[in-house]
């Protein structure tokens, strides 16, 4: 991704935003907690989780509209 981001300045990616883009909001939090609770995954885990919410902020996402993302399944 860093090469990409060397040759493509104009259109930065990141991997929290890549995951995103593949799984959801919703799918990846909670494959991020299922990975904390596991000794192996937990530090990088905590730092995704961490670059996901910091996502939600930049993108001026209240705590309810991020609680409704977890329950329109619901």
């Amino acid at each position: 991704m860093r090469e990409y981001n060397t040759a493509n300045p104009k259109y930065h990616m990141t991997l929290i935003g890549t995951l995103v883009t593949d799984y959801g909001g919703k799918d990846l939090a909670g494959i991020l907690a299922a990975a904390k609770k596991v000794k192996e995954t937990a530090s990088t885990a905590k730092k995704m989780e961490s670059e996901l919410i910091q996502n939600w902020i930049r993108k001026g996402w209240t705590p309810s509209s991020v609680f409704n993302l977890d329950h329109v399944a619901d």
